[in-house]
């Protein structure tokens, strides 16, 4: 994002009073940064299972689209004087540089708070647990990212007084692995346990 407030402010400049491009050394930048991009990119492109390679991935892509756009200017600026195309397509760049980084910064900012993953549908999973057999009912619970690829989950399970709370824990747990929950913590609670709002789960007796 700074980067693209300085491309922004840098060709505002030009705008005003757009300079002299060498078209032929632009060309041959863009031609060797195209290249080296594009090959980067296709090494990382089996490897994007991480925020962080995710970032490089998409760093390179857009360095490459830039790479395009040096060399569509540079010739177009060996048949015209149109100079202010440099702005224009510096502009371009930054727009897509934007695009591509929105939905990078939001999963970032996801994990960090804690938030739930854009693929994780909690009353799917609710209504999963609810359906195990020697369940009762399902509450609190809440699924969160830990990093780009591990989620976790956290879930209170009442059981019923005449089924095996191990069996159920365990056939619970199996339900949230069918969803790709990396790490799954389960209480178990009778049916003589009742919910607060002060506190998540207290016995009748206090």
């Amino acid at each position: 994002l700074l980067v693209v407030g300085l491309i922004l402010s840098e060709a505002a400049g030009r705008f005003r009073d757009p300079p002299v491009v060498d078209a032929p050394v632009v060309i041959g930048i863009g031609t060797i940064g195209l290249v080296s991009n594009v090959a980067a990119a296709w090494v990382l492109l089996d490897h994007r299972n991480s925020l962080n390679v995710e970032g490089a991935f998409l760093h390179l892509v857009i360095d490459a689209a830039g790479s395009v756009a040096a060399v569509v200017l540079g010739v177009v600026l060996l048949f015209t004087d149109l100079y202010v195309l440099d702005p224009v397509f510096a502009v371009l760049i930054a727009m897509l540089v934007l695009y591509s980084a929105k939905d990078l910064l939001a999963d970032s900012i996801n994990i960090l708070l804690q938030g739930t993953p854009r693929n994780v549908d909690i009353e799917e999973i609710t209504a999963e647990l609810q359906n195990v057999t020697g369940v009762e009912s399902v509450h609190d619970v809440h699924v969160w990212a830990l990093d780009s690829a591990r989620t976790s989950l956290s879930a209170h399970v009442v059981v019923a007084a005449d089924a095996a709370a191990d069996s159920v824990l365990e056939r619970t747990q199996e339900a949230a692995t069918e969803f790709g929950i990396d790490h799954i913590t389960i209480q178990i609670e009778s049916s003589g346990y009742s919910q607060t709002h002060e506190l998540d789960c207290q016995s009748p007796s206090g």
